[in-house]
Protein backbone atom coordinates (compact mmCIF):
# COMPACT_ATOMS: atom_id res chain seq x y z
CA UNK A 1 0.00 0.00 0.00
CA UNK A 2 2.65 2.36 0.44
CA UNK A 3 4.41 1.63 -2.35
CA UNK A 4 1.55 2.43 -4.30
CA UNK A 5 0.65 5.56 -2.55
CA UNK A 6 4.72 6.77 -3.41
CA UNK A 7 4.17 5.53 -6.90
CA UNK A 8 1.23 7.82 -7.61
CA UNK A 9 2.52 10.62 -5.75
CA UNK A 10 5.52 10.30 -8.02
CA UNK A 11 3.51 10.48 -11.05
CA UNK A 12 1.59 12.95 -10.24
CA UNK A 13 4.83 15.03 -9.55
CA UNK A 14 5.91 14.22 -12.81
CA UNK A 15 2.81 15.29 -14.07
CA UNK A 16 2.52 18.36 -12.48
CA UNK A 17 6.41 19.24 -13.05
CA UNK A 18 5.87 18.03 -16.61
CA UNK A 19 2.57 20.72 -17.20
CA UNK A 20 4.35 23.67 -15.43
CA UNK A 21 7.35 23.02 -17.38
CA UNK A 22 5.34 23.36 -20.82
CA UNK A 23 3.47 26.78 -19.54
CA UNK A 24 6.30 28.52 -18.35
CA UNK A 25 8.20 28.54 -21.97
CA UNK A 26 8.20 31.62 -23.46
CA UNK A 27 6.04 31.80 -26.71
CA UNK A 28 7.47 33.78 -29.33
CA UNK A 29 5.05 32.95 -32.50
CA UNK A 30 7.05 33.93 -35.42
CA UNK A 31 6.27 36.75 -37.88
CA UNK A 32 5.20 35.53 -41.28
CA UNK A 33 6.38 38.19 -44.01
CA UNK A 34 2.76 39.42 -45.57
CA UNK A 35 3.80 38.55 -49.04
CA UNK A 36 4.01 34.41 -47.56
CA UNK A 37 0.95 34.54 -45.36
CA UNK A 38 -0.79 33.33 -48.13
CA UNK A 39 0.83 30.13 -48.83
CA UNK A 40 1.71 29.54 -45.08
CA UNK A 41 -1.60 29.67 -44.60
CA UNK A 42 -2.38 27.29 -47.48
CA UNK A 43 0.03 24.84 -46.13
CA UNK A 44 -1.80 24.86 -42.42
CA UNK A 45 1.18 23.96 -40.56
CA UNK A 46 1.64 27.30 -38.36
CA UNK A 47 0.29 25.70 -34.56
CA UNK A 48 0.06 28.62 -32.23
CA UNK A 49 1.80 28.89 -29.16
CA UNK A 50 5.15 28.83 -30.63
CA UNK A 51 8.37 28.23 -28.26
CA UNK A 52 10.89 28.51 -31.13
CA UNK A 53 11.57 29.25 -35.29
CA UNK A 54 14.20 27.92 -37.72
CA UNK A 55 14.00 29.59 -41.14
CA UNK A 56 15.62 28.55 -43.93
CA UNK A 57 15.45 31.29 -46.56
CA UNK A 58 16.83 31.61 -50.26
CA UNK A 59 15.46 34.86 -51.79
CA UNK A 60 16.73 35.58 -55.08
CA UNK A 61 15.82 38.19 -58.29
CA UNK A 62 16.46 37.16 -61.61
CA UNK A 63 19.73 38.18 -61.96
CA UNK A 64 21.24 36.66 -59.10
CA UNK A 65 18.85 33.06 -59.07
CA UNK A 66 21.97 30.59 -59.66
CA UNK A 67 23.45 31.93 -56.62
CA UNK A 68 22.66 28.72 -54.32
CA UNK A 69 23.63 30.40 -50.86
CA UNK A 70 20.41 30.56 -48.87
CA UNK A 71 20.37 31.99 -44.78
CA UNK A 72 19.60 29.72 -41.51
CA UNK A 73 18.48 31.71 -38.72
CA UNK A 74 16.41 30.33 -35.34
CA UNK A 75 15.86 29.97 -31.61
CA UNK A 76 14.55 27.74 -29.28
CA UNK A 77 12.92 29.35 -26.16
CA UNK A 78 13.27 28.02 -22.48
CA UNK A 79 11.43 29.20 -19.66
CA UNK A 80 13.47 32.25 -19.56
CA UNK A 81 13.99 33.11 -23.43
CA UNK A 82 16.04 32.10 -26.05
CA UNK A 83 18.08 29.02 -24.70
CA UNK A 84 21.72 27.33 -25.81
CA UNK A 85 20.43 23.87 -26.92
CA UNK A 86 24.19 22.43 -28.51
CA UNK A 87 24.18 21.38 -31.91
CA UNK A 88 22.01 22.45 -34.70
CA UNK A 89 22.59 19.61 -37.40
CA UNK A 90 21.47 20.17 -40.46
CA UNK A 91 21.94 16.93 -42.97
CA UNK A 92 25.59 15.87 -42.71
CA UNK A 93 27.33 19.37 -43.86
CA UNK A 94 26.37 22.06 -41.82
CA UNK A 95 26.48 22.22 -37.90
CA UNK A 96 25.61 25.27 -36.63
CA UNK A 97 26.33 26.46 -32.72
CA UNK A 98 24.45 29.23 -31.15
CA UNK A 99 25.78 32.77 -31.02
CA UNK A 100 26.41 34.43 -27.53
CA UNK A 101 22.23 35.50 -27.27
CA UNK A 102 21.30 31.89 -28.56
CA UNK A 103 20.69 32.58 -31.81
CA UNK A 104 21.26 30.50 -34.81
CA UNK A 105 22.51 31.87 -37.78
CA UNK A 106 24.21 30.95 -40.94
CA UNK A 107 24.78 31.43 -44.83
CA UNK A 108 25.59 28.67 -46.34
CA UNK A 109 25.31 26.48 -49.62
CA UNK A 110 22.41 24.73 -49.74
CA UNK A 111 21.98 23.81 -52.86
CA UNK A 112 22.10 19.71 -51.33
CA UNK A 113 19.38 20.43 -49.21
CA UNK A 114 16.65 22.04 -51.77
CA UNK A 115 14.91 19.40 -53.48
CA UNK A 116 15.70 16.67 -51.26
CA UNK A 117 14.41 14.84 -47.72
CA UNK A 118 16.84 16.00 -45.42
CA UNK A 119 17.00 15.52 -41.53
CA UNK A 120 17.48 18.62 -39.15
CA UNK A 121 18.34 17.40 -35.48
CA UNK A 122 19.15 19.48 -32.10
CA UNK A 123 21.14 18.11 -29.61
CA UNK A 124 23.63 18.32 -26.98
CA UNK A 125 25.90 15.71 -25.60
CA UNK A 126 23.17 14.59 -23.34
CA UNK A 127 19.87 15.01 -25.57
CA UNK A 128 18.43 15.06 -29.05
CA UNK A 129 15.82 17.71 -28.75
CA UNK A 130 14.20 17.15 -31.88
CA UNK A 131 15.22 15.16 -35.17
CA UNK A 132 13.27 15.69 -38.05
CA UNK A 133 12.95 14.64 -41.80
CA UNK A 134 12.47 17.63 -43.35
CA UNK A 135 11.77 18.19 -47.61
CA UNK A 136 12.43 21.89 -48.85
CA UNK A 137 11.24 22.21 -52.42
CA UNK A 138 13.56 22.96 -55.01
CA UNK A 139 14.64 26.33 -55.43
CA UNK A 140 12.37 28.73 -57.95
CA UNK A 141 13.95 29.42 -61.17
CA UNK A 142 12.72 31.91 -63.99
CA UNK A 143 12.67 31.09 -67.64
CA UNK A 144 10.49 33.82 -68.53
CA UNK A 145 11.18 36.90 -67.97
CA UNK A 146 15.26 36.36 -68.00
CA UNK A 147 17.45 39.21 -66.77
CA UNK A 148 18.17 40.52 -70.48
CA UNK A 149 14.14 40.77 -71.29
CA UNK A 150 12.46 44.06 -70.88
CA UNK A 151 9.67 42.61 -68.52
CA UNK A 152 6.58 44.65 -70.16
CA UNK A 153 3.19 43.30 -68.66
CA UNK A 154 0.09 43.82 -71.03
CA UNK A 155 -2.59 41.98 -72.93
CA UNK A 156 -0.07 40.81 -75.66
CA UNK A 157 2.48 39.71 -72.79
CA UNK A 158 1.59 38.06 -69.58
CA UNK A 159 2.44 34.71 -69.41
CA UNK A 160 5.83 33.94 -67.47
CA UNK A 161 7.63 30.25 -66.43
CA UNK A 162 9.87 28.78 -64.60
CA UNK A 163 11.81 25.40 -63.99
CA UNK A 164 8.90 23.25 -62.99
CA UNK A 165 9.21 20.95 -59.36
CA UNK A 166 7.32 17.73 -60.34
CA UNK A 167 7.29 17.05 -56.55
CA UNK A 168 6.41 19.87 -54.89
CA UNK A 169 2.68 18.82 -54.50
CA UNK A 170 1.66 21.95 -52.51
CA UNK A 171 2.48 24.18 -55.67
CA UNK A 172 3.58 27.48 -55.87
CA UNK A 173 2.16 31.43 -55.13
CA UNK A 174 2.58 33.88 -57.98
CA UNK A 175 2.95 36.89 -55.78
CA UNK A 176 2.39 40.49 -57.39
CA UNK A 177 3.41 43.15 -55.40
CA UNK A 178 2.73 46.63 -56.03
CA UNK A 179 5.23 49.37 -53.45
CA UNK A 180 4.55 53.06 -53.62
CA UNK A 181 7.76 53.55 -52.75
CA UNK A 182 9.42 51.70 -56.06
CA UNK A 183 11.48 53.94 -57.81
CA UNK A 184 9.19 55.52 -60.61
CA UNK A 185 6.12 55.08 -58.80
CA UNK A 186 6.32 58.27 -56.98
CA UNK A 187 3.26 59.72 -59.27
CA UNK A 188 1.18 57.41 -58.73
CA UNK A 189 1.79 57.44 -54.77
CA UNK A 190 0.73 61.32 -55.31
CA UNK A 191 -2.89 59.81 -57.13
CA UNK A 192 -3.80 58.08 -54.04
CA UNK A 193 -1.92 54.71 -54.70
CA UNK A 194 0.19 55.16 -51.48
CA UNK A 195 -0.38 52.07 -49.67
CA UNK A 196 1.31 48.27 -50.46
CA UNK A 197 -0.74 45.95 -52.84
CA UNK A 198 0.29 42.34 -52.52
CA UNK A 199 -2.23 40.05 -54.96
CA UNK A 200 -1.47 36.37 -54.59
CA UNK A 201 -2.62 33.03 -56.73
CA UNK A 202 -2.00 29.76 -55.64
CA UNK A 203 -1.62 26.98 -58.45
CA UNK A 204 0.01 24.12 -59.29
CA UNK A 205 3.79 24.04 -59.82
CA UNK A 206 3.75 23.03 -63.92
CA UNK A 207 5.90 25.76 -64.80
CA UNK A 208 3.74 28.54 -66.35
CA UNK A 209 1.50 30.80 -65.30
CA UNK A 210 -0.89 33.51 -67.39
CA UNK A 211 -1.79 36.33 -65.58
CA UNK A 212 -5.20 38.13 -65.35
CA UNK A 213 -6.63 41.45 -64.49
CA UNK A 214 -7.35 39.99 -60.94
CA UNK A 215 -3.73 39.60 -60.25
CA UNK A 216 -3.36 43.40 -60.90
CA UNK A 217 -6.30 44.41 -58.79
CA UNK A 218 -6.19 48.04 -57.54
CA UNK A 219 -2.75 48.25 -59.09
CA UNK A 220 -2.53 51.50 -61.27
CA UNK A 221 -1.73 51.15 -65.33
CA UNK A 222 2.06 51.49 -65.93
CA UNK A 223 3.14 50.79 -62.41
CA UNK A 224 6.10 49.20 -61.61
CA UNK A 225 5.72 45.95 -60.20
CA UNK A 226 7.27 43.08 -58.33
CA UNK A 227 6.52 39.29 -60.08
CA UNK A 228 7.27 36.40 -57.23
CA UNK A 229 7.13 33.00 -57.49
CA UNK A 230 7.09 31.26 -54.02
CA UNK A 231 7.76 27.33 -52.91
CA UNK A 232 6.85 26.91 -49.14
CA UNK A 233 8.00 23.73 -46.50
CA UNK A 234 7.09 23.66 -43.10
CA UNK A 235 6.45 21.86 -40.21
CA UNK A 236 5.84 22.06 -36.42
CA UNK A 237 8.36 19.44 -34.39
CA UNK A 238 8.45 18.93 -30.20
CA UNK A 239 10.83 19.19 -28.26
CA UNK A 240 11.81 15.82 -26.28
CA UNK A 241 12.82 17.58 -23.10
CA UNK A 242 10.37 20.42 -22.37
CA UNK A 243 7.48 19.63 -24.68
CA UNK A 244 8.22 23.21 -26.75
CA UNK A 245 6.60 23.57 -30.50
CA UNK A 246 9.49 24.95 -32.79
CA UNK A 247 7.91 26.03 -36.24
CA UNK A 248 10.30 25.28 -38.90
CA UNK A 249 9.95 26.69 -42.30
CA UNK A 250 11.98 27.28 -45.75
CA UNK A 251 11.14 29.12 -48.30
CA UNK A 252 12.35 29.66 -52.09
CA UNK A 253 11.64 33.17 -53.75
CA UNK A 254 12.80 34.70 -56.83
CA UNK A 255 11.65 38.32 -58.13
CA UNK A 256 10.99 39.61 -61.34
CA UNK A 257 10.67 43.65 -61.44
CA UNK A 258 8.25 44.84 -64.45
CA UNK A 259 5.87 46.97 -65.81
CA UNK A 260 1.79 46.75 -65.47
CA UNK A 261 0.50 48.72 -68.71
CA UNK A 262 -3.05 47.32 -67.75
CA UNK A 263 -5.54 46.35 -70.64
CA UNK A 264 -5.32 42.24 -69.36
CA UNK A 265 -8.34 40.72 -69.67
Amino acid sequence: MKNSIILSIAIISFLFVSSCNKEDLVISNPTIPAFLQTIVDAHACLDSDINGTLIIQSYKTIHTQTIETANISGHFNGSQGREDKGDLNIGSNITITPDNTNNYTSTDNLSFLYGTNTSIELKDDQNSYFNSNFTLPKMVKFTYPTPTDDFIIDNQSKTISWEADANNTAGVAIIINYSPTLPGNETFKSQGYDKTIINTHLKGDDGSYQLSNVDFNGIPDGSFITVRIARVACDTVIDSETGGKYFLYGYTIVDALGTYMGGIQ
